[in-house]
């Protein structure tokens, strides 16, 4: 466990200590984590979600209108389309429960080593190795944490911390919600 001395914490110098945590990404933590990582990033899936219903809506409305043949099918090919990325985006969680199914979170296990300098996280397969430098977007939940380098989403979620680890990991990871 980690604990911070005052001159540490005050003058903005890393500690050379260590957390380590093994966890794993269910379905529920995906979506948590996702849905953090958007707010995080500014991007607004209600926003996106109009403009696909509209662009959609209108692709409809233009099949209706048109002549007889291959035009009107596809109108409604992409209209559907678009309504359905439109309704993705507004109602995001569902999306996203059905996005887990695809990947290989399911079952696997994750450890995570964050320390001053940087953070490592290893499952059976792959090694991603970050420093702080490198994070773009790091924030927390109620349910997660999530750290954002090089195109990579790092989720962590709070059920596989104890308090003190939560404390530990937003001290070294320096988020600002504390």
């Amino acid at each position: 466990m980690i604990r911070y001395c005052t001159v540490c914490v005050k003058t903005e110098i890393r500690c050379s200590r260590m957390l380590e945590f093994e966890y794993q990404i269910t379905a529920k933590d995906y979506v948590a984590c996702m849905r953090l990582y958007y707010k995080l990033s500014r991007y607004s899936l209600l926003k996106r979600g109009i403009l696909w219903l509209m662009l959609g809506g209108l692709c409809v409305l233009s099949a209706l209108g048109a002549d007889a043949g291959w035009a009107p099918a596809l109108l409604w090919i992409i209209g559907a389309w678009w309504i359905y990325c439109g309704l993705a985006n507004l109602f995001p969680s569902m999306h996203f429960r059905r996005a887990y199914s695809q990947t290989d979170f399911a079952g696997r296990v994750f450890c995570a080593q964050l320390d001053g300098e940087g953070f490592e996280v290893t499952s059976d397969t792959a090694t991603w190795k970050m420093k702080w430098a490198a994070v773009r977007l790091r924030g927390e939940s109620e349910d997660a944490f999530v750290i954002f380098a090089e195109g990579i989403i790092f989720m962590f979620s709070k059920k596989y911390l104890s308090e003190p680890q939560q404390y530990d990991l937003r001290m070294i990871a320096r988020l600002s919600n504390q």
